[in-house]
């Protein structure tokens, strides 16, 4: 079993810079963060902020301009696009505002898509696990229903339950309650958070909605290019 003390996910001086033209902006500098086996983080800051570049970084989506990302102590900031996809694969589920379900698949096909991808075109999860995992976010009877079939709640939670499928070290959520109403935000998360912390997944969620964010044990700000931690 994974040390719960072992960081995760380090970021050491990371700087991040776009160049357009003969100019260069900065998205931010020096930020160093970690997150542990089981922690929940926010990161909420403005629009524009560089939030979802960040969390794109910390997923291997995107790479720094300078600095260090570790998973697990391994430098990942040189590796090829294929060793890249291979952590992605092993270590991270993403969420994101909008649901992204192929919508000429059922709640449990979009599922189990996932899972082969990630296991090379073999399930490896059985027909019981897959409709357990919807069960856990109320999704059971509506295994065979197709996304325009679905509320967009419900939509956003199956889209919850295809990012634990092949149940991941770490979940990345960009916005994940930012397309639903008041009710449906908050229901979405608290069965988020509630199967995470079951699970001891390290989750990091970006919002805008700090009253979202104070659901998480640590709310870090990003303003100014700088990360700084408000509470926990």
């Amino acid at each position: 079993m994974l040390n719960s003390q072992k960081n995760l996910i380090e970021l050491q001086a990371v700087d991040k810079n776009f160049v357009q033209g003969q100019s260069s902006y900065v998205v931010f500098e020096n930020i160093n963060f970690t997150i542990r086996r089981g922690e929940i983080i926010s990161i909420v800051g403005h629009s524009g902020s560089g939030k979802s570049t960040l969390l794109h970084i910390l997923g291997l989506i995107d790479l720094p301009t300078s600095g260090r990302v570790l998973v697990e102590s391994q430098e990942c900031s040189f590796l090829s696009d294929y060793e890249l996809t291979e952590i992605r694969k092993k270590y991270f589920g993403f969420i994101y505002q909008v649901h992204h379900l192929l919508p000429e698949f059922s709640a449990i096909e979009n599922l189990k898509i996932a899972n082969m991808i990630a296991s090379e075109n073999q399930l490896e999860r059985s027909q019981h696990e897959f409709l357990g995992l919807l069960d856990k976010f109320g999704l059971r009877d509506k295994a065979n229903n197709y996304p325009s079939q679905l509320s967009g709640g419900e939509r956003q939670r199956v889209a919850i339950a295809r990012a634990m499928v092949n149940q991941p070290k770490v979940i990345l959520a960009d916005e994940p309650t930012g397309n639903l109403d008041q009710n449906n935000a908050n229901m979405v998360l608290d069965l988020l958070l509630e199967n995470v912390r079951k699970e001891n997944i390290a989750t990091i969620i970006v919002t805008h909605n700090m009253e979202l964010a104070k659901k998480t044990n640590k709310v870090f700000l990003l303003a100014n290019g700088k990360l700084e931690l408000l509470n926990g």
